[in-house]
């Protein structure tokens, strides 16, 4: 009786380990979506600088402004002019409103 016992145990656990083990390994399409949802993450980049004498706004590798500000460059120092030349570069959109507003303001 003790080995019937002790049998029936044995299969017992060994059949909650199976369905634990076979319910915590991640399907395909969780694992593809998980690769996928990690390849898509890009940097947009935004460019103030001057364009025909005027502050603008360039998003990505454009070379036609988004925006063309009514602010001459002109009546900025000598220094913000010439990074203004080469072009201010900034990675998010909050770094780039907080440029246009101390530039427009």
């Amino acid at each position: 009786m003790t080995m019937f016992i002790l049998t029936s145990a044995a299969i017992v656990s060994l059949a909650v380990i199976t369905v634990f083990a076979v319910n915590n390994v991640p399907s395909e399409e969780v694992y593809a979506e998980t690769q996928v949802t990690s390849a898509v993450t890009t940097t947009v980049r935004y460019t103030l600088r001057d364009y025909n004498g005027k502050l603008a706004l360039f998003i990505g590798d454009e070379d036609i402004p988004s925006e063309v500000y009514d602010v001459m460059t002109k009546s900025f120092g000598e220094e913000d002019r010439e990074m203004l030349r080469r072009g201010i570069i900034v990675d998010t959109e909050e770094e780039m409103r907080g440029l246009v507003e101390d530039y427009t303001s």
